[in-house]
């Protein structure tokens, strides 16, 4: 939970992409995990507070009884249930506003076996060696809502032939 990850800014966009996309409600579940971070600073308290809200929104506004869009998991998790919700991922939304190597995106990759889209923001450090991502500004609601959508029509070989170099990339480095 850090303002430079850019949490508020992929809520926004999800919330346009459900908006936008009728057809994918139900078919797919955003799972954010935003471990507490300097929780005595007033600026991370606000930003909790608007993440909640606007996840509570999220799942009222577009959530049924059957489904709900959005789960926001506000604690820290072990690596190996960050591992393991990796390798369920079939997108990983990582689009920070400004980061170092951004080491969860690697992360992701290595964790993903056969499927796997990574959305990266442009501001990422990874994002200079991991060009078979989709690339993205982070601040653009639309744009961002848009590599959403870019990522469910990847087709399979695609996606695969993306995701193996770039895996490739991360082993040789």
């Amino acid at each position: 939970l850090d303002p430079s990850k850019g949490l508020l800014e992929r809520l926004k966009a999800y919330k346009l992409f459900l908006e936008q996309h009728p057809k994918r409600h139900g078919k797919i579940v955003y799972v954010m995990v935003a471990a507490p971070s300097r929780t005595e600073l007033k600026s991370y308290q606000e930003l909790s507070k608007k993440l909640n809200t606007l996840a509570e929104n999220i799942n009222l506004e577009y959530g049924n009884g059957k489904w709900q869009p959005l789960h926001l998991i506000n604690e820290a998790l072990p690596f190996e249930e960050i591992a393991a919700l990796f390798q369920l991922a079939d997108i990983a939304l990582i689009t920070p506003l400004r980061d170092g190597m951004n080491l969860v995106a690697k992360e992701f990759i290595a964790s993903a076996h056969k499927n796997g889209v990574l959305i990266l923001s442009e501001t990422a450090g990874a994002a200079s060696e991991l060009e078979d991502a989709i690339i993205v500004k982070p601040r653009q609601t639309q744009a961002l809502a848009d590599a959403l959508e870019q990522a469910f029509r990847l087709r399979r070989r695609d996606l695969k032939r993306r995701l193996k170099r770039m895996q490739q990339q991360i082993q040789t480095n």
